[in-house]
């Protein structure tokens, strides 16, 4: 799933798909299979749509679109280093993470923006909300919740800096229960 939701281009709108067709024609507004299971649901799989780039959940026996890769697998898990200051890194991504969870339970978007970039936090002060795919990568699909243990805390939806482009009024997030990636109208309005 990590693989193919890198070709989601999240500024096109609909009825354009969720994808470069420049170099990807063709590409219709539907949903497209990943190999990746559900952890503990063998009966389902994540999929990409690209009508407008979610990452969801659904049955096996349906019949979607195929896309293709080769090369060495994406890692499905992240590799992570406790730095032992608050803080841990993806030496996969070279992303370096505040390893606990915000300590408020509920931020509106901007106050999550504000949040991140007034943290300072091991003797740093340049932190960011992530976009999109830099907080899917730490999604662990081999996990439920898909989360791994090296990071305390936790929030089941939780925002990244991505605007959705077919509704400026509502931002991407990952939902920590499943492992989505969602920008679905009435869920993720940012003013909360």
């Amino acid at each position: 799933i990590k693989e193919l939701s890198t070709l989601i281009d999240s500024s096109t709108l609909y009825p354009v798909p969720a994808i470069d067709t420049v170099y990807f024609p063709n590409t219709g507004i539907m949903s497209y299979w990943s190999s990746t299971p559900v952890y503990g649901n063998p009966s389902r799989a994540l999929i990409v749509s690209f009508r407008f780039g979610d990452i969801r959940i659904d049955y096996k026996i349906y019949h979607l679109y195929v896309r293709a890769v080769r090369g060495n697998q994406c890692s499905s898990s992240g590799n992570f280093i406790d730095n032992g200051d608050g803080t841990i890194t993806d030496t996969d991504t070279g992303l370096m993470w505040q390893q606990t969870t915000a300590p408020d339970t509920y931020y509106t978007w901007e106050q999550a923006l504000a949040y991140c970039e007034d943290l300072t936090l091991a003797d740093y002060n340049d932190w960011r909300l992530p976009n999109r795919n830099e907080l899917q990568s730490i999604v662990d699909y081999d996990r439920d919740p898909p989360i791994n243990p090296i990071f305390s805390g936790g929030s089941y939806h939780t925002w990244s800096s991505t605007t959705l482009a077919f509704h400026p009024h509502q931002a991407w997030i990952v939902y920590f229960g499943s492992g989505s990636l969602r920008g679905e109208v009435n869920s993720t309005y940012k003013s909360g």
